[in-house]
């Protein structure tokens, strides 16, 4: 209920504050502080989709155009801040905000949506090589246009990063000096945000002068820093302040400052209750009190960091941990302990260094690729010019041939008759450039033709191919059922005749004892075949409709299952046959993974018809597919990358639906297939209706 007043509350506010510039947000700005609280976090998405939808069912004008890239762009950025899988819907919703952007003709959007999917790919994925292609597209993309209303400071910015990483520090110092000035000539963000990345910007301007060896100049900028923040009022931002000055201190063995600035920046994420932001401080700690002589807690805190970083699999934190850990048993008196710990920090620090290395030696390599191409476009000009040149010394050359000319009425006639013929020639050679280039347009555009023949064929025989397998798996489903009934079946029955055909009479006590467990087994196992072939083929899918078949499936789960199975589908109408046994099969597989793998309790399936659209939610209360449990991980990830998945994922395809999957620590996991009614789907459900 307080989610729902929420989002009215927001819709209320900002359809009475719709800007009529298009150059202006449309939605409200992002509150950094509460990233963590889920209500606020899925109340901000709900208003973004609602934004969507409208603007998608709205007939085209500049206005709803604008609502339609600004809700894809809203929502964008309320993904990238989150910190579970759905990050990756940033990615998603970045690329159709470029492609929406680009359709509409809009500049600004579209550089929005590079930007975004730049930053996904440096920061989540780690591609710096297309992050800089993304950069230079965005760089080109940029070139003419204001400074007040793009966001070129962003595009400086992230080229300043990715110089920093190939230590080109001059080159880096350079763009991010840029990204400075830019920013403070920009107006679509608040005074807040602004003031978030002028910290930002002042604290990677300090590690270039970290990395060059001026300390003092350094030092000054990690200050700086963090008295914006403080400014601010950004609690995240001061904590990653204070730990990124800790760490300046920490390097000059200034153990004093350093302990102090860290546990400034611990208590932030205390209340905040971000357990990894505590874990990365408490790595921190433990070098410092290994400094400091304090073995002991150096060990504590190192243990605690580890724990933390496996269990949300944090590379770097288990890398600060292990390396911490090493030192410290050392130190105490613990080889074994620290043998085994040093084994582990190489092997993650060889990890990070081998991937890092092949990213720098990328990154060098599309350098010396754009600085060559910039030396080729040079030569390119100079030649031009030097054509040019030539060009115009022969003109004035012909025009003091035509004034020689002029001396005498006969030498003019025939120089005359030189002229003509030479502009006869010269337009005989245009129209032979001019046929040629005709020519291979034309060859251009047909192997162009060709190339797009080709892969339309490639792409359908990719989906006869995904059409047979679903068939294939369809016809072994019936197969496996009915020899599952025929066959084990009538053997089970066979072997419980055997075993009647005995006179427990004769046997001993402990035979019969054995005997009646060996006819109830029998008994056990032939109703489980029978159970198991009629959830592979249900006869009342076909007869009654995949409505009646769930409900019956439903109603067997709940009689022999931990976990109660409710169903939302009275409504439902009868479908296509082929749809209701993907769906069916889809809810089976489902099923299973919510038995085997969720831990639930409680889970619902519910079915919803909208205009245009069907949508199935299958959810649970389990733990999610993010979990502190390590065997729990390894199944949800075996579940998610398995057969399973991707038989959910085909079926949704050749159904041309979409399945959307949200999911969270302790939360629950929500499937969210999204299909389309189309008029031979509608024409199909009309007919079994009748």
């Amino acid at each position: 209920m307080i989610t729902r007043l929420l989002v009215g509350i927001l819709i209320c506010l900002m359809g009475a504050t719709l800007p009529t510039s298009a150059q202006q947000s449309l939605l409200l700005e992002f509150n950094y502080n509460r990233r963590n609280e889920k209500a606020y976090v899925d109340s901000l998405l709900r208003v973004g989709q609602i934004h969507r939808q409208q603007a998608e069912r709205a007939p085209r004008t500049p206005h709803n155009d604008t609502l339609h890239l600004e809700s894809l762009r809203f929502i964008t950025l309320v993904h990238k801040q989150l910190r579970t899988n759905s990050r990756d819907s940033s990615y998603f919703y970045a690329q159709r905000l470029y492609e929406q952007a680009t359709l509409y003709g809009n500049k600004l959007f579209a550089l929005h949506g590079l930007l975004q999917q730049e930053y996904y790919l440096r920061v989540a994925r780690n591609d710096y090589l297309t992050a800089l292609s993304l950069n230079q597209k965005a760089h080109a993309l940029c070139a003419g246009l204001p400074a007040e209303q793009y966001p070129i400071w962003q595009v400086h910015m992230n080229l300043g990063d990715i110089y920093l990483l190939t230590k080109d520090y001059a080159a880096a110092l350079r763009n991010h000096q840029a990204s400075l000035q830019k920013l403070g000539l920009y107006k679509q963000t608040s005074a807040r945000n602004r003031q978030l990345l002028t910290a930002q910007l002042t604290t990677q301007i300090g590690e270039i002068y970290e990395a060059k060896g001026q300390f003092a100049d350094a030092h000054s900028q990690f200050e700086a820093a963090r008295k914006i923040a403080l400014t601010s009022g950004s609690q995240p931002n001061v904590a990653y302040a204070n730990e990124r000055l800790g760490d300046f201190w920490l390097k000059r063995s200034q153990s004093a400052q350093a302990i102090q600035t860290y546990n400034q920046a611990l208590s932030i994420w205390q209340s905040l209750n971000d357990v990894p932001g505590q874990a990365s401080v408490w790595a921190r700690l433990a070098e410092v009190y290994l400094q400091a002589g304090q073995y002991d807690r150096a060990v504590r805190l190192g243990e605690q960091a580890l724990v933390v970083g496996r269990q949300n699999n944090n590379a770097r934190i288990q890398q600060m941990a292990t390396l911490a850990l090493y030192r410290a048993y050392r130190a105490n008196g613990q080889p074994a302990q620290a043998l085994t710990m040093h084994e582990v920090h190489v092997s993650i620090r060889d990890s990070l260094a081998s991937r890092k290395q092949i990213e720098e030696m990328l990154l060098l390599q599309r350098d010396v690729e754009t600085r060559a191409l910039r030396a080729e476009a040079k030569r390119s000009h100079a030649e031009q010019r030097a054509s040019i040149a030539t060009l115009n010394r022969e003109m004035e050359r012909q025009i003091q041939l035509g004034a020689a000319l002029m001396g005498g009425l006969l030498m003019l006639l025939v120089f005359s008759g030189i002229l003509y013929w030479r502009n006869g020639l010269i337009r005989k050679q245009r129209a032979q450039i001019e046929l040629l280039n005709v020519g291979l347009e034309g060859k251009v555009r047909q192997r162009t033709a060709e190339l797009e023949q080709a892969n339309e064929q490639l792409r359908a025989k990719n989906r006869e191919i995904e059409e047979a397998l679903l068939r294939g798996q369809t016809l072994e489903r019936k197969r496996v059922a009915a020899d599952l009934h025929d066959n084990l079946g009538g053997l089970l029955s066979a072997i419980r005749m055997s075993l009647s055909a005995l006179k427990p009479d004769n046997l001993n006590e402990r035979e019969q004892q054995v005997y009646q467990n060996l006819l109830h087994m029998t008994k056990e196992a032939y109703a489980e075949v029978r159970h198991l072939s009629h959830n592979l083929q249900p006869d009342e899918l076909e007869k009654e409709g995949l409505s009646q078949a769930l409900n019956r499936l439903f109603d067997k789960l709940n009689h022999t299952q931990p976990v109660h199975f409710e169903a939302e589908i009275n409504e439902l109408p009868r479908l296509d046959k082929g749809v209701e046994f993907n769906l069916y099969s889809i809810c089976l597989e489902l099923c299973t993974n919510i038995l085997k793998h969720s831990g639930a309790t409680q889970a619902t399936i519910q079915f919803r018809r909208l205009e245009g659209e069907l949508n199935m939610i299958v959810r649970d209360n389990g733990r999610g597919l993010s979990t502190n449990a390590s065997a729990t991980v390894e199944a949800d990830a075996s579940m998610m990358a398995g057969m399973g998945l991707r038989n959910i994922r085909a079926r949704t395809e050749a159904m041309k639906g979409r399945l959307e999957i949200y999911s969270g620590h302790n939360e629950g996991t929500t499937f969210f297939f999204i299909l389309p009614l189309t008029a031979t789907f509608a024409e199909q459900s009309q007919e079994v209706n009748s």
